[in-house]
């Protein structure tokens, strides 16, 4: 009898179950948060102390991860519900629902978001046979995009036709200003140009009386405050008062000229400013050659010397969506072009998997095709080190120099065991321990922060080391702007912002020795997240880097800062002004 050997590797081993204890002390804590979102700090350390032990592997058990999502999805819908308030009763999605007859939603690729909704209860017949719900595409033609594009205003597809309504189609800079979900990037609108309709809508959302919807509807047809008071029959005093009364129910302000908007424009009611101004939107997309899109943020003109600014994951470092006029006046100054290209599944971007930030690179590459750039410079903040050190790396003299503000240098990190803050160790730590724990705690961290920033920003308050960074992180503004942006980012879900935390926890894969660009390195005395001996030590190493120690300013720095930081990387000079002055933080975040 012959005997034979199996060579084959018998199958790994399941990771062990969390322990009972374990779970549930986890679940408790993931509660907690919910409900206190101040205590993420408490939450990120204890997850990184079971990374250590041997419940660690049990992070990353199938069992294990399935409980503990059960348990986050809990967590999430209570911290959605304490969030609902924050939402409820937007104007502009109210007035939206009462003006149209039906609307359709979009996302940035064309797809429809929702089953066309109908004005009236259900079953109502009504005599419009226009305002019957068509047929669902459930696509968005790319030709209307592309006419929206060439016009970048309300495009109205009904233009010329005979009939009491208009189908009007809004891009992504109109969107933003309607109060609509962030993922939300086009909206196709029916709206009535029926006074009664109008009325009627405007009275059911509402709650006015019968009496008050009666007077609507008779001031809708006559637009004039005397005659309605003649037809309903009432003095005109009496006639101000309901008519003040109705616009303080509905939330307008200017009475009488608003009300006859919403008749004779329906689109004016929406909180949005139509003007060529605000067409020119900051917001731009060009299509990938393997379909999708990559969206990016421009400013400046279009001939300015480009510069191509990486931030942190949060996104609110140099707050362009918000303050774009700040940012304008500084680069006609400087005559030079600020250029935001978003990584793949955040904001509009179209997500596709990438194994490192080294990816970023091959975008730019794209974009500056697209956009004919040749030489640039690069200007990062925070974690947007990593992104562009990639960039140097890939373009080399192309990049004609480096500005790193608030350096973060995982090698030094690595290397000498520094994780930063807790918002830090998420990437550095559980994401390179137990990378799957990333799928449910980067949803998790960006919902608790959407629901209230306050919390998060007394922990940092609480933690500052300087007046400088304290000025910066006490901003109501800069509150707002983590909140809309952070949002804004995850509006297409959470793939983009997991995989951008993988990447920062992963070596660089190359030597900084390697880089030839020119490097100019800002960084703060009081910086608790990287080390300042991080900032040295890249100085040190790169070939052609200066360090510049900014006395007495902290992580933050750059929301105070960029005017003179976007000079730098210009190429203009620049001068480091002392940690007392606040900058364009006075005019663009405390304004």
């Amino acid at each position: 009898m012959t005997e034979t050997t199996d060579d084959r590797a018998p199958p790994p081993a399941a990771a062990p179950a969390l322990s009972q204890e374990a779970l549930s002390q986890l679940a408790h804590m993931i509660y907690d948060v919910a409900l206190d979102n101040s205590r993420w700090v408490e939450l990120i350390a204890h997850i990184e102390a079971l990374t250590e032990t041997s419940d660690g592997a049990g992070l990353e058990n199938a069992e294990g991860l399935k409980d503990l999502r059960a348990h986050v999805e809990r967590a999430m819908r209570i911290s959605d519900r304490l969030s609902e308030n924050r939402d409820a009763g937007d104007l502009g999605r109210r007035l939206l629902s009462s003006l149209s007859l039906s609307f359709q939603l979009f996302d940035a690729d064309g797809r429809e978001l929702s089953q066309e909704w109908v004005s009236g209860e259900p079953g109502e017949e009504t005599p419009d046979p226009l305002a019957k719900k068509p047929a669902a595409t459930g696509v968005l033609p790319m030709a209307l995009r592309r006419q929206y594009d060439a016009t970048r205003g309300p495009l109205n597809l009904s233009e010329g036709a005979q009939g009491t309504t208009d189908d009007v189609l809004l891009g992504p800079d109109l969107v933003r200003k309607m109060g609509l979900p962030p993922r939300v990037d086009w909206a196709r609108l029916r709206l009535t140009r029926d006074p009664q309709q109008i009325a009627a809508n405007l009275s059911a959302t509402y709650g006015l009386t019968a009496g008050r919807g009666k007077f609507l509807a008779a001031f809708l047809k006559h637009a004039d405050l005397r005659e309605t008071a003649s037809e309903v029959g009432v003095s005109y005093e009496s006639a101000r008062t309901y008519l003040k009364d109705i616009c303080q129910t509905i939330g307008i302000s200017g009475q009488t000229e608003l009300v006859r908007a919403a008749l004779q424009n329906p689109l004016s009611v929406i909180d949005a400013d139509f003007s060529p101004t605000e067409r020119a939107s900051v917001r731009r997309q060009i299509e990938r050659p393997e379909g999708g899109q990559m969206e990016y943020f421009s400013l400046g003109d279009a001939d300015g010397y480009p510069i191509i600014h990486y931030d942190a994951m949060s996104g609110v470092g140099l707050d362009v969506l918000r303050f774009p006029e700040a940012f304008e006046k500084v680069l006609r100054r400087l005559g030079a072009r600020l250029i935001i290209p978003c990584r793949p599944g955040t904001f509009r971007s179209s997500f596709i998997r990438r194994k490192s930030a080294a990816g970023d690179a091959e975008d730019l590459g794209l974009l500056c095709d697209r956009l004919g750039i040749d030489h640039f410079a690069v200007l990062s903040n925070s974690l947007g080190s990593v992104s562009a050190l990639h960039v140097a790396r890939a373009f080399g003299a192309r990049c004609d120099r480096l500005v790193l503000a608030s350096v973060h240098n995982p090698k030094y990190q690595e290397d000498h065991g520094l994780q930063g803050n807790y918002l830090h160790k998420i990437s550095a730590v559980i994401g390179r321990r137990s990378p799957l724990v990333l799928r449910w705690l980067i949803p998790f961290l960006c919902k608790s922060v959407i629901q209230d920033p306050g919390k998060f920003a007394d922990r940092a308050i609480a933690v500052a080391d300087c007046p400088h960074e304290e000025a910066i992180l006490r901003s109501p503004n800069l509150l707002k702007s983590v909140q809309m942006i952070l949002e804004e980012r995850t509006a297409n879900g959470f793939a983009g912002v997991v995989q951008e935390h993988r990447h920062i926890g992963r070596p660089l894969g190359f030597d900084l020795a390697e880089l030839t660009v020119p490097m100019l390195l800002f960084h703060g005395d009081r910086d608790r997240s990287s080390p300042l001996e991080g900032a040295r030590a890249m100085a040190e190493e790169a070939p052609d880097a200066t360090l510049y120690v900014l006395e007495g300013m902290g992580r933050s720095m750059i929301k105070a800062e960029w005017d003179w930081l976007l000079a730098a990387a210009a190429g203009a000079p620049f001068e480091v002004p002392p940690a007392t002055r606040r900058g364009p933080l006075v005019d663009s975040l405390a304004g």
